[in-house]
């Protein structure tokens, strides 16, 4: 199961046993009056984790892979990590306000061209953004990114992305473009592809948190923002059912949506099953799994896939968005469905420069 404390996603399968337990709510202690922007969850006196907190509030990466790797076999220092880097803490007006950002995981069908499409977002932002204020609740204000963001481009987040994402919520901070380096996993023609609705959620006096275990509100969500981003991505396909003589209606086009989640859930949840979906059109033939020699921050994943156009592709995740219980999770969905290849199989370096290009605005 994904997270601390035995915790698990809202949308569980394969791998996972459907649960409600939660994270248990860090409680922040209440802090001065200070303008100063801070994360101040309850301190233990391990000297690591007072400095990883110092490290995030400042968004100083060199310190925090320098604890990181110092802690590296500590999976209390990776979940510290993973709970703290999406979260952020300060006061306007003597008011705290507590920020979180959370995920919603869309796997998308070849068929259905909605991921980093502005004009498609555009036709169903509005829509997706009433579903969710219901969902949240009324004391929970959000604020929903632009677009139904690639997987490709989230896993190549370094903290400070989050951060500078994070900050855009604080009143009178600056607003400067968010860059990173975009890169595109190399996928059959046909394969399924996975990407994710950023939301950030801001709340007064405590931190924002997912509700309560709803079964029909989670479905009533999910069945709208499914069919809203597909009415705008597709729709003469969508309507053809209600014109006269349109037959029956096919799903087959339509993405498959999660309800929102933590940042390390999400992202662990929607590689795990989009993994399987990929695996049903393009078997999976073996894999492997390496940390990177240039950034130990970064885990690459390689699949031999039965298409003889791709025959290999490969895609990262990050231990600061993840953590090792993401890591083992994505790991165990992988072993489920085939063998880990005994000779590790790895694209020439020419294969990978190919899949890079310009750096992305967000």
């Amino acid at each position: 199961m994904s997270g601390v404390d035995g915790a698990a996603s809202r949308d569980s399968f394969n791998v996972r046993t459907a649960a409600t337990l939660r994270i248990k709510k860090m409680t922040p202690e209440k802090l001065t009056n200070s303008a100063e922007i801070d994360f101040n969850p309850e301190l233990l006196p391990e000297t690591w984790r007072a400095a990883l907190q110092t490290a995030i509030k400042c968004t100083d990466e060199a310190a925090i892979w320098k604890i990181m790797n110092a802690q590296q076999l500590n999976a209390e220092a990776h979940e510290e990590l993973v709970n703290s880097i999406s979260r952020l803490h300060y006061r306007h007006r003597n008011i705290d306000v507590y920020c979180e950002l959370f995920m919603m995981p869309v796997i998308v069908p070849s068929e259905c061209e909605l991921i980093n499409e502005p004009l498609v977002w555009k036709s169903a932002r509005d829509t997706i953004k009433s579903a969710l204020n219901n969902w949240f609740g009324k004391k929970t204000r959000i604020v929903i990114f632009e677009g139904v963001l690639p997987m490709d481009w989230i896993t190549t987040w370094r903290p400070r992305v989050i951060r500078q994402h994070l900050q855009r919520l604080v009143p009178e901070s600056s607003r400067q473009a968010t860059e990173f380096p975009a890169t595109t996993i190399e996928l059959p023609e046909r394969a399924p592809r996975l990407g994710f609705v950023l939301i950030a959620c801001q709340k007064q006096g405590e931190w924002p948190e997912i509700p309560e275990l709803n079964s029909l509100m989670d479905k009533r969500l999910k069945d709208v923002v499914r069919s809203s981003l597909y009415l705008a991505a597709s729709p003469a396909e969508a309507m053809a059912p209600y014109a006269p003589h349109g037959g029956s209606r096919d799903f087959e086009g339509e993405p498959l949506v999660l309800a929102p989640e933590r940042v390390q859930f999400a992202i662990t949840d929607g590689i795990v099953l989009w993994l399987m979906k990929l695996h049903a059109m393009f078997p999976i033939l073996g894999w492997t799994v390496s940390q990177s020699i240039a950034a130990s921050d970064v885990v690459k994943f390689t699949l031999h896939l039965a298409d003889s156009a791709v025959r290999l592709t490969q895609f990262t995740v990050r231990m600061h968005q993840i953590g090792m219980q993401g890591l083992n999770d994505i790991t165990i969905g992988l072993a489920g469905i085939a063998p880990n290849m005994e000779t590790p199989a790895d694209m020439s370096k020419d294969q990978y420069l190919a899949m890079q290009t310009p750096s992305a605005v967000a």
